[in-house]
């Protein structure tokens, strides 16, 4: 939900400014706050913070449960909960007054403009249009999610019939020694992309448009961009061209550079991963072995001072079939400070697909 960046961001700001208080810049407590800072309006930031972060915790926990492939049944209540907080038009409404009183400190009014650009983009999605289609995408997406957590393509390598999961196919396409085994996988991992389109893909980017449309955006992902990043799509498209056009050349020189030291072979899209990896890499990979790979982390953490604090780090890391196949990490919990004082550590999650 990326709105839920901002509160994210207001709720560690508000936290950043508790510390700061503490150390005399601003003196506050629970029971209210002194100097410039209003005790309503901070009694507000704190019901808010509170609130958001307890029901994201929530949908998070049952958003890396899903994708985890353990069980969906949750996650649909989690993440209506989720969206119900961030449509409270009583909460809109009550940011709104917090700010038109003028009573509010700098710092304040920093978090509570947070707060109105996330309730704002959400109080437009309650009519009943939008929710509606957002309902209709939402169980298509859940659908074709569902499929591809399972997706395997059978493919003959080494001479015998091997499932395998996209990872697997990548992976394969990557260190592979046989450029027919490479082709195949390539070909199993187009076959994917023709599959998405026979269950349900299409429909989705339908119903995604036609709810964009409605906002008064030229399709969804002009809706996604202009809410997450704060400007349009034409405008991120002219951004992109800018770099397509001062890159092409360097671009042009790299190609007929490898065409030069490999032949034409290397661009074809099954070679080029594994043409790329030099022998000097493969010959490496025996230094770095997978099961070492927590101990080797945890080690830099600790050379580089970094502290937990408390916090905790969730990690799947290694490959099975009915989890999600793409590499992410997710704070469910920022590290923060409550208006009584105490420290909530950091949560978080991550995971991505290692076959060892």
């Amino acid at each position: 939900v990326n709105c839920c960046v901002w509160l994210n961001i207001a709720l560690l700001a508000s936290s950043q400014r508790r510390w700061r208080r503490r150390l005399g810049t601003c003196s506050a407590t629970a029971e209210g706050h002194a100097g410039s800072c209003d005790g309503k309006i901070g009694a507000f930031i704190d019901k808010v913070n509170e609130a958001y972060d307890r029901t994201h915790m929530a949908f998070e926990n049952e958003f890396w449960i899903s994708k985890m492939g353990c069980g969906e049944e949750a996650l649909r209540d989690a993440k209506l909960d989720l969206e119900s907080f961030l449509t409270d038009s009583d909460l809109l409404e009550e940011t709104m007054q917090c700010i038109r009183s003028g009573n509010a400190s700098s710092e304040q009014l920093a978090t509570l403009k947070m707060f109105e650009r996330t309730f704002r983009s959400y109080a437009v999605e309650c009519e009943e249009t939008t929710q509606a289609l957002r309902k209709e995408a939402a169980g298509i997406e859940a659908s074709l999610a569902s499929l591809l957590r399972k997706a395997q393509v059978q493919v003959k390598i080494d001479g015998r019939e091997t499932r395998l999961t996209p990872e697997d196919l990548r992976a394969q396409m990557g260190a592979h020694a046989s450029e027919e085994t490479r082709k195949l996988c390539y070909r199993g991992l187009k076959s994917i992309g023709v599959f998405v389109l026979k269950n349900g893909f299409p429909e989705l980017v339908k119903k995604r448009n036609q709810m964009a449309r409605l906002f008064g955006y030229s399709d969804f992902y002009d809706y996604k961009v202009t809410r997450a990043e704060g400007f349009s799509k034409d405008e991120l498209f002219r951004i992109l061209d800018d770099l397509e056009t001062h890159t092409r050349t360097l671009l042009d020189e790299t190609r007929a550079e490898l065409v030069k030291d490999s032949g034409e072979a290397v661009l074809q899209p099954w070679n080029t991963s594994y043409m790329l990896a030099s022998d000097v890499t493969r010959r490496l990979n025996q230094y770095f072995p997978c099961e070492n790979t927590l101990e080797m982390w945890m080690n830099s953490f600790a050379a580089l001072g970094i502290k937990f604090r408390g916090g905790t780090l969730t990690m799947d890391i290694f490959e099975r079939n009915g989890k999600y196949t793409n590499t992410f990490c997710h704070w469910p919990q920022l590290p923060w400070v409550r208006a009584d004082g105490t420290w909530k550590p950091a949560v978080a999650n991550f995971t991505t697909s290692v076959n060892p």
